[in-house]
């Protein structure tokens, strides 16, 4: 599910460089508490990445269902429960998110959050790329 997730937000699955290192990374995270993981009849649903953890609050880094289980509330519940589990121990929960995503900030409002101010992102490039955006 995490190489999935990383397939689709950012084009690239991690299994083709380096299967075992991958495998290792997300074994460690899901020991240590940074990635939840919820059911629904035995199978696993929803996955949900923790970036930034503190006393004061977490950040979520990412959530993803399996197409097969999208539209039936799956992110909706699960983003509930993170909440419930979260909120306690942290204080607030935070995310970010591409405001185009529609589906996935209708699951999140459902789930309780509050949509906050608009997140921007700088980028830095090497001077003189042609693919750079400020070439």
């Amino acid at each position: 599910m995490s190489a999935r997730m990383m397939q689709e937000d950012l084009g690239e699955d991690p299994r083709l460089r380096n299967l075992e290192g991958h495998l290792r990374r997300v074994r460690e995270r899901i020991g240590r508490g940074a990635i939840l993981l919820g059911e629904q009849d035995g199978a696993v649903v929803f996955k949900l990445d923790l970036g930034s953890r503190g006393p004061e609050g977490v950040q979520v880094g990412g959530t993803w269902v399996p197409p097969a289980a999208r539209g039936r509330g799956v992110a909706t519940a699960g983003m509930r429960a993170a909440g419930d589990l979260l909120v306690p121990r942290h204080g607030w929960v935070s995310l970010h998110l591409n405001e185009a995503n529609a589906p996935a900030m209708g699951a999140y409002l459902r789930a309780g959050f509050e949509q906050g101010a608009p997140f921007r992102l700088a980028i830095r490039a090497e001077a003189g790329n042609p693919e750079s955006p400020a070439a």
